[in-house]
């Protein structure tokens, strides 16, 4: 082993930015090697002089280093590639200057467990070496793999590759190397920041390594100095920096005797002089102009946006479905005569029940009137929710009701009057708002689904000034139309954004989001006509806050069961907050929100009592579930539930019902599915069915991911307690 001289590096460095919390932050995130933006890093290293070679030569090191992330194959990725421009000592000629060896690697991103994030990928040495004392002549492949784990502190991670080659000069050594770089940030007052990011070098080809030492005896040196200057500005969105490395150390130079004969002149002290002017000239360059400010404050202020406002939005785009495809009006009833099929493009809707809704306008006819019917004959489990989807109530046998019937009366925001003597009172903070009530099936049977339709027509929606003698209400039935209220994560999200604003009043909690909406061209009383290029940062905006939500929908989720791959469907913060009118002085949890609402519409005030649900993004093996693949769930028997069971699976990327398809589910409600002879049932999801299991088969779409929802309609106690557990889903061909 060759003991190399201090390499252990330690960094102070001051980050030009605004604020030193920013300064921090985009330090840290230019630091970390899985930061998901295009990033450009550029780093000087300036070796002053080697130890123990005659002549002293110093030498410089400038590498340009990319980062750009990727969906490719629909997997996240980040694709890194580093190319060295070096200047080395050469006998006889003095120094070679040229470009080193192309280094690429593409990481692929895995599921974070906990704040730590993982990356592995291959790894391509291209040997574009403009001479050979600075490169290896040699393509070598090989793999990469990093840890990365934010602190409070800082940041503290690891870099680990290995490569080996494969092709090039025949007369160069082979390459077979194995490094590993340990990351450590420590976030310091105003800005600075330590950071420590040695590469130990192991040459599995010669049996020589290089493990980098923080403190030396000899020659009197004891660590690494480094200037940086890191454009903060830039860095929030590039990452970039530029680093000096001043440093003495044993080298060999491209394996050759060096004399000080051969070293006549020292040019690297004005490169690197011309290097660090270069910085600081980026760094005064750096600042933003006024329209530079403005486009980022809005792209900005978008992504916040569509987190905080898609619950309205959800609700906005099935209003709007039902005012433009159908003959409904609000303050009477859409309905699907028959068992959801794919036209209904809803967020993960329930196939097993007649799906009505009633969506209500206190504005215009004050109070308004849902009169559920009691449960017999059929039954109704049934939501009532304000335009921000929070359940003002439930009804039905798990409501307020209980079953016996009720007339829900929904207030509007700051109603005074007395409520009348019989209603069952919903105050709301909003005008609008819907219900949604399903009327049970007891089978798929077009007896039994007639039977449920005809039952679900007693529902009366009227206003309270009409109660005396309410009209008839009107039922528009909806089968067969395109009803596509899936998230549309382009400018015109904020159109419909727009409209909740204009027509509902602004709520306490939400007074901070006033301004950041009037910075996007949103404020009440003014029109929304944005120009192209706020058009075009709204669009960047939207894209990004839509990447947000679906990396936390994918990594927040929440195990029902130990080491199971069934989840909550909602994070217990969320559901708690949510069921107490989000009045909680110390909690608001938008974030958590605006996932649910990425991938579900309406609330449940009583969750757990008239229905539950667990949903699974992945196989046994956690792997996403892949529509070209057969998998197996196998139901045991006594299932926890007083009504029925049943699996669904919806489109990945849509989180709607998988189109053209001839179903979406199977459920304990169909007379021909087949049980096993312990009572356990096997259902099969796949794009065809197995032999013979044609009754069990959920058809999937080859060309798309899935998910899977099971849901208990009138669960039990033996759910809650989990005695009855449901296994995970197997992939079987």
């Amino acid at each position: 082993m060759r003991p190399y001289a201090p390499a252990f590096p330690l960094l102070l460095a001051l980050a030009s930015s605004a604020g030193a919390q920013e300064a921090h932050d985009a330090v840290n995130e230019a630091s970390n090697p899985l930061t998901p933006k295009i990033t450009i890093n550029l780093q000087n290293y300036y070796i002053p002089s080697f130890i123990d070679t005659p002549g002293e030569p110093e030498a410089n090191q400038f590498l340009l280093r990319g980062l750009i992330p990727s969906d490719m194959f629909g997997l996240p990725q980040l694709f890194r590639f580093t190319l060295p421009i070096a200047m080395s000592p050469d006998v006889p000629s003095g120094y070679v200057t040229g470009l080193g060896d192309l280094t690429l690697m593409d990481f692929f991103i895995l599921p974070k467990h906990g704040d730590v994030s993982l990356g592995i990928g291959p790894l391509l040495v291209v040997p574009t070496a403009t001479d050979e004392s600075i490169g290896s002549g040699k393509w070598q492949i090989g793999a990469a793999g990093v840890v990365v784990a934010p602190q409070r502190w800082g940041l503290l991670g690891a870099l680990a590759t290995y490569q080996t080659s494969f092709a090039g000069v025949d007369d160069r050594e082979d390459v077979n190397l194995l490094t590993f770089q340990p990351i450590l940030n420590i976030n310091l007052s105003d800005g600075w920041n330590l950071r420590s990011s040695a590469t130990w070098n192991f040459n599995l080809e010669s049996g020589n390594s290089h493990i980098p030492k923080m403190f030396q005896r000899d020659k009197g040196v004891t660590m690494n100095a480094f200037v940086e200057t890191s454009v903060c500005g830039l860095a929030r969105r590039t990452g970039c920096a530029l680093l000096a490395d001043l440093r003495r150390c044993q080298l060999p130079v491209s394996g050759r005797a060096v004399t000080s004969d051969a070293i006549q002149e020292h040019p690297m002290r004005k490169t690197v002089f011309a290097l660090l002017m270069l910085s600081a000239a980026t760094t005064a360059a750096a600042a933003f102009t006024p329209e530079e400010l403005a486009s980022r404050t809005v792209e900005r202020r978008a992504v916040e946006a569509v987190i905080w406002g898609i619950p309205a939005v959800n609700y906005d785009l099935m209003l709007q479905e039902m005012l433009t495809k159908t003959k409904g009006k609000v303050n009477q009833i859409v309905y699907w005569s028959r068992p959801l099929d794919w036209h209904n493009q809803t967020l993960t809707p329930n196939p097993d029940a007649i799906y009505l809704m009633a969506f209500t306008d206190t504005k215009s006819v004050g109070p308004v009137v849902i009169e559920v019917p009691p449960a017999e004959g059929g039954s109704i489990n049934g939501n009532i929710v304000n335009v921000w989807q929070m359940a003002l109530e439930d009804a039905g046998p798990s409501g307020a009701d209980q079953g016996k019937g009720g007339k829900y009366l929904v207030l509007p925001p700051g109603y005074k009057d007395k409520v009348p003597d019989g209603y069952i009172p919903l105050q709301s903070d909003t005008f609008g708002g819907y219900a949604l009530l399903r009327s049970n099936l007891a089978s798929h049977s077009d007896a039994d689904i007639a039977k449920s339709v005809e039952y679900a027509k007693r529902l009366k929606v009227y206003p309270l000034s009409q109660a005396a003698n309410p009209p008839e209400t009107v039922f528009t039935d909806a089968q067969g139309v395109v009803f596509d209220s899936t998230i549309k994560y382009d400018a015109s999200f904020f159109t419909s954004l727009n409209r909740v604003v204009q027509s509902e009043p602004w709520l306490t909690r939400d007074k901070v989001i006033i301004d950041q909406l009037k910075s996007i061209g949103i404020e009440k009383g003014k029109p929304f006509s944005p120009i192209a290029s706020m058009t075009k940062q709204l669009e960047a905006g939207v894209k990004e806050g839509r990447e947000w939500l679906e990396t936390k929908y994918d990594t927040g989720q929440i195990p029902f069961y130990e080491k199971s791959m069934w989840n909550y469907i909602g994070n217990p913060e969320l559901v708690k907050s949510a069921q107490g009118g989000y009045a909680e002085p110390d909690a608001y949890p938008v974030d958590l929100r605006g996932v649910a609402y990425s991938y579900a519409f309406v609330g449940v005030k009583r969750l757990g009592a008239g229905q539950f649900y667990l949903i699974s993004l992945k196989d046994k093996a956690g792997n996403p579930f892949e529509g070209s693949k057969t998998y197996r769930l196998t139901v045991p028997p006594n299932v926890p539930v007083q009504q029925y069971w049943s699996l669904t699976a919806y489109d990945r990327k849509t989180q709607a019902l998988i189109r053209n398809m001839s179903r979406a589910s199977r459920s304990s409600q169909i007379a021909d599915l087949q049980k096993n002879p312990d009572g356990s049932v096997d259902l099969f999801l796949g794009s065809k069915p197995p032999e013979g299991k044609e009754a069990n088969w959920i058809p999937t779409d080859p060309k798309h991911e899935f998910e899977v929802m099971f849901r208990l309609y009138a669960p039990t106690k033996a759910l809650f307690d989990k005695s009855w557990v449901l296994p995970d889903v197997e992939h079987i061909q």
